[in-house]
């Protein structure tokens, strides 16, 4: 798959690639940078980062795609013509169907979807049909009411107040459609709308290019029955509400189905179990608040089940221990019973002790009979210690080089000699 989710989300357009995946992807990313797609402000606007953003994530096929089909290109609303007297924007759109001279008759097309829903909702604001700029949340307004279109035209808008206001843009002027600035909605709308894979998807549903050909009845048949599963026409069966929901809202988009076609389809497909639920709920709640209040509901029942068979398991290890720890009761009886009175167990008894007794006596009268055995004396050599006589010291300091004559190797009698031969010596 081309389609990555690190950092900035990309998206080359090829076979593989999810484009419903993409555009969550960006979304994402858009609101990780705190980026408004809707915002005016700036310089740059919000919907000016948004549409740089969206051109940065195309690449290979995507991109050259995006360049011939979306860049530098305008909105033009066909349903709804420029009068002077609607002034701005923002004003036009705050006033209702019915405001009078700032909302003349020409201002929609005849029998358009503007016009219609004016008609029957006087009282309604004119953002019915000229809708804000939320990613997704308007697609069905902008294509069936306001008629959306992408146009080479120049910019053909109102300006200044209601009543007085001024044509801006350079484009056709007053009593022509409004032609506005390209928006990420609209971008997202021309992708889903008319990129080459979705249009090859859409063809696929409405079984516009399914021929047998030289493939077998099998294998035919079984083309066949996918892509008519792609229609969601197949019952929810054991998927979930979310994904079944999923299913449903994905392939309305590509059909171009409006939301209660969708709603039709995803109630018509619910399991049982669900439709019930959902009489309880309420048939008449929005959609989207529907899927969340099944999706509780289913998620409720799950965690019923998984707790009941929990408790069904530890009944039943409680049951297998129980069985396991069961044995035969133990009878003990009386000691006459075992056919040895108490007389002649203390005989036994006394018997035993005397034996034991006697091994003792004898045991201590062994360790008399052995001989004492004395250990054995080792005497230490001493070597006698020779005393050294005292040294003479002759008290002659006036010869260094005087020699006393006394050497450590003389016996003491030749040192007595040397002594008493010395006339120096001392008496």
């Amino acid at each position: 798959m081309a389609t990555v989710a690190l950092g900035l989300p990309i998206f080359e357009g090829r076979e593989d690639d999810d484009l419903e995946r993409f555009i969550e992807l960006y979304k994402g990313y858009l609101h990780s940078l705190g980026i408004n797609p809707a915002a005016e402000g700036g310089p740059p606007t919000g919907w000016e980062k948004g549409m740089g953003i969206l051109r940065a994530c195309m690449k290979g096929p995507a991109a050259d795609w995006y360049d011939n089909n979306i860049l530098g290109r305008r909105v033009k609303l066909r349903n709804i013509n420029a009068q002077l007297v609607h002034g701005n924007e923002a004003g036009f759109k705050a006033l209702a169907f019915n405001a009078g001279a700032n909302v003349p008759g020409n201002s929609w097309v005849a029998l358009s979807g503007a016009a219609v829903y004016a008609g029957a909702n006087a009282a309604q604001l004119i953002a019915n049909v000229w809708p804000d700029y939320t990613l997704e949340v308007n697609d069905d307004i902008w294509r069936l009411r306001a008629g959306m279109e992408l146009t080479d035209d120049q910019l053909n808008y109102i300006t200044g107040p209601q009543g007085g206001g001024a044509i801006a843009g350079g484009g056709a002027g007053a009593g022509h459609p409004y032609v506005i600035p390209l928006r990420p909605c609209h971008a997202l709308m021309k992708l889903r709308a008319d990129y080459p894979t979705q249009q090859d998807a859409r063809r696929r549903l409405h079984f516009g290019n399914l021929f047998q050909e030289d493939s077998s009845v099998r294998d035919f048949y079984t083309s066949v029955r996918k892509n008519g599963h792609l229609l969601a026409f197949d019952n929810q069966e054991d998927s979930s509400v979310r994904d079944f929901y999923t299913s449903v809202r994905k392939n309305g988009h590509l059909l171009a189905f409006d939301n209660q076609v969708i709603q039709n389809q995803f109630l018509r497909g619910l399991s049982p179990k669900n439709v019930v639920e959902v009489e309880r709920l309420g048939i008449d709640r929005p959609l989207d608040e529907l899927v969340n209040a099944l999706e509780r509901v289913e998620k409720s029942k799950d965690e019923m089940y998984c707790g009941q068979k929990y408790q069904e398991a530890h009944r039943r290890l409680k049951q297998t221990k129980a069985q396991q720890s069961v044995q035969e009761p133990v009878i003990l009886k009386p000691v006459d019973q075992h056919g040895i009175t108490q007389e002649e167990m203390d005989q036994m008894l006394k018997k035993q002790a005397e034996t034991f007794q006697a091994q003792i006596w004898e045991l201590q009268k062994s360790f008399r009979q052995q001989p004492v055995r004395k250990p054995p004396v080792y005497r230490q050599q001493i070597k006698p210690v020779r005393p050294k006589p005292p040294r003479r010291v002759i008290q002659d300091h006036q010869d260094p080089d005087y020699d006393d004559g006394y050497e450590e190797h003389l016996t003491p009698e030749e040192r007595m000699g040397i002594i008493a031969g010395d006339p120096d010596a001392p008496a």
